[in-house]
Parts: C-alpha cells; sequence; structure tokens
C-alpha cells in the first residue's frame, strides 16, 4: 500500500514537470527554426551588400613585421645563433629554422619574425642571397 501511495505522489509530481519539459522543448525548437532563419536572411542581405558596395575591402597586412614576436623568442633565436654560429659568423635563415625549430620548439614563422626584429636591432645583418633564395645573415 505504501508503495502505491509513493507511485501517486512521484506522478503528482513528476506528471507537471514532464509537460512543463515538453512544452519548453517545444519553444526551443521553434526558438532554434526562428534563429535559423534569421541567419539565412542575415546572410543574404550582406551577400547583397557585398556586390552592390564599391568600397573594396582593406587588403590583410602581409610580409615581415606583421608576426608579433615576443622579446623573449628574439632573444633565444639570437642565444641560438651566437652558440651554434659564433659572433661574426654566417647562417642561413632556413638552417637556422631547421635546427631552431626542433630546439626552441618554434614555428617557422616565429624564427623569422625574430630575426626581422634582430635586423632591426641590428643585432644580425642580411649579407646576402643564398643559393634558391634563401637568406645568409651574419651575426654582430
Amino acid at each position: 500500500m505504501a508503495s502505491q501511495e509513493t507511485d501517486a505522489a512521484l506522478a503528482s509530481i513528476l506528471g507537471p514537470l514532464k509537460t512543463q519539459r515538453d512544452r519548453v522543448s517545444g519553444e526551443l525548437r521553434q526558438a532554434q527554426a526562428l534563429v535559423a532563419g534569421l541567419k539565412s536572411e542575415l546572410r543574404q542581405i550582406e551577400r547583397v551588400l557585398e556586390a552592390a558596395d564599391p568600397t573594396p575591402k582593406p587588403p590583410k597586412p602581409t610580409g615581415p613585421g606583421t608576426h608579433q614576436v615576443s622579446d623573449e623568442a628574439v632573444d633565444k633565436v639570437l642565444a641560438f645563433a651566437r652558440e651554434h654560429y659564433g659572433d661574426g659568423s654566417e647562417f642561413h635563415a632556413t638552417g637556422l629554422h631547421r635546427e631552431a625549430a626542433g630546439s626552441l620548439g618554434m614555428s617557422s614563422q616565429t624564427v623569422t619574425s625574430a630575426l626581422h626584429e634582430l635586423r632591426e636591432r641590428d643585432l644580425v645583418r642580411l649579407v646576402r642571397r643564398g643559393t634558391g633564395g634563401s637568406r645568409v645573415y651574419k651575426l654582430r
């Protein structure tokens, strides 16, 4: 008998909650459909505006200096070059990329940006272009 009373009490509590869950679930589906429709409409409007607007978009910045590099990374590249090549020695950027990538854990772009920063600080000098266009630097 206690079991029937418990089941009845549980049903009286869970019944309204299930009804509320079904209602909220239905409202959520309607809201998601509305959002999807609005996003589609917005994309269409943006396409028309892009096609009709004669103003060209500004180009993304590229080239040396656009990749931000930390002072710590610059110092690591300089220390690595001094340790492996010595002051006054020439070295190829491609060789530095290969060697530094493994031991310093830096991407090639970070090493390139660090070399660019070292040139601006007058700590390395671009001596010439090597075979295949690689850059040859000299430590100062």
